[in-house]
Order: structure tokens, then C-alpha cells, then sequence
């Protein structure tokens, strides 16, 4: 990717945003521990794909599937959680802010 400019789009979530869901959604509490069991590899395969990306210069862009409604927050607020993600993964706060603005 790196070598040909292809640029990497994670629309990865922090923790806190699949707690929120779990809490907006019915789930029984042994969905939600089957659920969970997954989740933290589920996040850590995320984080070390996206640290990969970077360490191999990779561009990143910042991008969001936003359609879900948590409540207390709107789609805006819950879609800038995928850059809280991306500091997660090691990005510093300066390299993330800049995910999210035009390469010209």
C-alpha cells in the first residue's frame, strides 16, 4: 500500500463505543460475555494492523461508517471516536488530527 499511495481508511471503534452500543442494544448478559470474549482480540488485531500501517508509512485517512445512535451523543460526537481509536493504536495526537484533512 505504502509503495503505491494507497491510502488505509480504518473506521476502527474505541472500547467505549462498543460498551455504549452493548448498552443501547437488548442483549442478554451471555451474548454480551460471548460477545466480549471476541471483542478485546477483536480491537487488538485492529490497533496492530493500524500501528503496522504507520510503521510501514502507509497513508491513513480518517473515514467513519457512522449510522448507529448512541444515546447522549449525536453521529457526529460518535463518529470522532475512530480517532480516539487511532491514538489507541499509537498515533500521536498531532499525526491524528492530520488524518482528517485534505492531502491537496
Amino acid at each position: 500500500m505504502a509503495q503505491k499511495g494507497i491510502f488505509l481508511v480504518p473506521t476502527d471503534y474505541p472500547a467505549e463505543f462498543y460498551r455504549a452500543l452493548r448498552d443501547s442494544t437488548a442483549v442478554t448478559r451471555d451474548e454480551w460475555r460471548r460477545w466480549q470474549e471476541g471483542l478485546q482480540k477483536f480491537l487488538q488485531s485492529h490497533r496492530e494492523r493500524l500501528a503496522r500501517a504507520v510503521r510501514l508509512g502507509v497513508r491513513i485517512a480518517y473515514g467513519s461508517d457512522e449510522y448507529y445512535e448512541l444515546p447522549g451523543r449525536t453521529r457526529g460526537q460518535t463518529s470522532l471516536l475512530v480517532l480516539q481509536a487511532y491514538q489507541e493504536a499509537g498515533m500521536s495526537p498531532l499525526l491524528t488530527s492530520s488524518r482528517w484533512t485534505a492531502i491537496l
